[in-house]
């Protein structure tokens, strides 16, 4: 832990960096800046700088604190609250998942397709972000919008009530010009109505691997935002299948994939009558993001 009070930056830092080295982190010193940053909102940059600046007391007993949750494999984000996503700040708590950078892909694809659906429809579009949990693709989507003045008429829903609270206050502080709703349901909303966009992140994790995942999300976030079924391909086959229903004819969905996971995903949605429109690569190089739309509906409203 830290000890002294006061307690210079780089004194702090040092302890934070034994103490995560003593417990087999991979990088703890670069651990040690990230835990300082996020608890004192001092920049890396800044801890260089200014290694002789002094914490006060209340710091340094945040940072014990925070120190003592990283040691127990507690992520960053949960610790602090929330996470930096598409340069929003998106709050988390332990009832989320984390968003992911790779993730940030599916909001920029979402975004050019909503942005050429305004220019040439010139009407409000619709989106239903399903699986939404903290809220941070959907929101995140809402923002870009609200940035360029693009009418939208947002649907948050997740089957998760203590997510959607969370979902509920990253709207209302990141959305206030924003036609927004947030809806508890099993994937789909309760009235059937048809969206120009759909998007999802769906659990994709094999139910047996869940438990193997690094302890930060096996124990700190919740399964049911993981566990995608025996294949990890459950909730995919689903949107597959009924998907159509909630699409509009000229619509797209856009889908997360898992690492490996898109030739199988893609085989599902040809499968069921849809056409594949598009799969772009992350950073690391996998096929992450999955675009979809329809070439024949089979439509009950």
């Amino acid at each position: 832990m830290i000890f002294g009070n006061p307690i210079r930056i780089d004194s702090a830092v040092n302890r934070i960096r034994e103490a995560l080295r003593l417990a087999g982190f991979d990088d703890p010193g670069k651990e040690a800046r990230l835990l300082f940053e996020a608890v004192t909102g001092i920049t890396i940059e800044r801890q260089i700088m200014h290694p002789d600046t002094d914490v006060d007391a209340e710091t340094t007993a945040c940072l014990n604190e925070a120190l003592d949750m990283r040691l127990r494999r507690v992520s960053i984000p949960q610790i602090v609250g929330y996470v930096w996503f598409d340069g929003l700040r998106i709050d988390v708590n332990m009832e989320t998942l984390v968003p992911r950078p790779e993730t940030e892909f599916l909001v920029k694809e979402a975004f050019h397709y909503v942005k050429n659906k305004h220019v040439t429809a010139r009407r409000m579009t619709t989106v239903l972000d399903a699986f939404t949990g903290s809220g941070a693709i959907g929101i995140a989507l809402g923002f870009r919008c609200q940035q360029e003045n693009i009418p939208l008429d947002l649907t948050l829903a997740d089957v998760s009530k203590e997510a959607l609270k969370v979902a509920k206050k990253n709207a209302e502080r990141l959305l206030p010009k924003m036609c927004w709703r947030i809806e508890q349901t099993d994937i789909w909303p309760l009235e059937k109505k048809a969206f120009d966009v759909i998007t999802a992140n769906p659990p994709y994790v094999k139910s047996d691997d869940v438990a193997h995942l690094m302890p930060e999300v096996a124990s700190y976030e919740p399964r049911i935002a993981l566990d995608g079924g025996k294949d990890g391909l459950h909730f995919y086959k689903r949107l597959a299948k009924e998907g159509a229903l909630y699409l509009e004819y000229d619509g797209v969905l856009l889908l997360e994939a898992g690492a490996g996971q898109a030739d199988a995903i893609v085989s599902f949605f040809v499968s069921e009558g849809w056409s594949e429109i598009d799969r772009l690569c992350d950073a690391a190089g996998w096929e992450r993001i999955l675009v979809f739309s329809e070439n024949k509906k089979q439509r009950g409203f």
